[in-house]
């Protein structure tokens, strides 16, 4: 959790929603809508947007929607040590993570 105030005093290329905007973002229309103000203040000050905590297809979707094109969470793929990435990625596997948010 951050001020908004470091917004002024430093100068960032993304803005990163924490996951607790995004839980219940679908069935909670309050909860969406702070999530949008987010993302329009990123537009606003010409920030990228990344989203964590995305877990479930119908978040991805609605977050896409919203102009949201990078995040990260069980949706995309569960946390993985090195070697597994390693593994995955050497064995032509396309990982999950390349569903775009």
């Amino acid at each position: 959790f951050s001020s908004l105030s470091y917004l002024r005093k430093f100068r960032f290329d993304e803005l990163k929603i924490d996951r607790s905007f995004v839980t219940d973002i679908v069935q909670d229309r309050q909860a969406a809508e702070i999530v949008q103000t987010i993302v329009a203040l990123a537009r606003s000050l010409d920030m990228g947007v990344v989203v964590e905590g995305i877990e479930t297809e119908s978040e991805s979707l609605l977050l896409k929607a919203m102009g949201c094109s990078k995040g990260q969470g069980y949706f995309f793929g569960r946390p993985m040590s090195y070697k597994e990435l390693v593994d995955l990625l050497t064995s032509g596997g396309a990982p999950v993570a390349a569903r775009a948010a």
